[in-house]
């Protein structure tokens, strides 16, 4: 019978076991800050960890553990495209805001690659490229536009044939074709998350867990 997660409790997970413990302390008493991040996920320790490195004031509040929910619990890719691609991306920006919508998504994994160095996180870091397989004929030219597409900006993108599909996926026969993009990579994002958090505090940010932002007032 499946029981109902206890949301006071970290879920168990196998990216603990590879993770820098949690540096999080619950808040006490009064602070002035110039920024107040809600949030101990991946965007609102970036967020945290370079206005710290700017000069800022930053408070970190997280109302259960650094990467408790997504951030700490997501597959680890590090992909170099959005759910839509880059045609949609553009349709909806327009030209202009569109590419470079499109380009800093392509250079995400590159600007991770290097925080993640900086800072020297332990994070289980693989920068072998990522695959991308097509089931069908269709799916296969759908990867050949984006390969296209990529390789006209001058990124090494390849299209793989069904034979070196199955090669590159230790011999599973259900790919016609593959994209093999050489700029993603994979992390645990459990020790990400608590490396951003670290490196946020060494930076002079304060990073309190257990901690509910309950309320949120407009001021001027």
């Amino acid at each position: 019978m499946h029981e109902p997660a206890d949301d006071a409790r970290d879920p168990p997970s196998i990216y603990a076991r590879r993770a820098a413990p949690d540096p999080g302390e619950a808040f006490d008493g009064d602070r002035i800050v110039d920024v107040a991040v809600v949030g101990g996920g991946l965007t609102g320790l970036s967020a945290a960890l370079h206005l710290a490195e700017a000069g800022s004031r930053v408070s970190v509040v997280e109302a259960r553990s650094i990467g408790w929910g997504a951030s700490g619990r997501a597959f680890g890719q590090l992909v170099p495209y959005l759910k839509h691609g880059h045609s949609e991306t553009i349709a909806h920006y327009g030209a202009e805001r569109g590419e470079r919508v499109v380009d800093a998504i392509g250079n995400g994994p590159r600007f991770v690659f290097k925080l993640i160095e900086r800072l020297g996180i332990d994070c289980d870091l693989v920068q072998t490229g990522l695959l991308f397989g097509a089931h069908s004929t269709a799916g296969q030219r759908t990867l050949a536009r984006r390969a296209a597409y990529w390789q006209g900006r001058g990124v090494p993108v390849a299209m793989l044939d069904r034979t070196q599909s199955q090669a590159a996926i230790g011999g599973a026969p259900y790919y016609v074709g593959a994209l093999l993009d050489p700029r993603g990579g994979h992390v645990n994002p459990l020790a990400l998350s608590r490396g951003l958090a670290h490196a946020a505090g060494r930076a002079g940010a304060s990073i309190h867990t257990g901690t509910i932002a309950n309320r949120l007032d407009r001021v001027g």
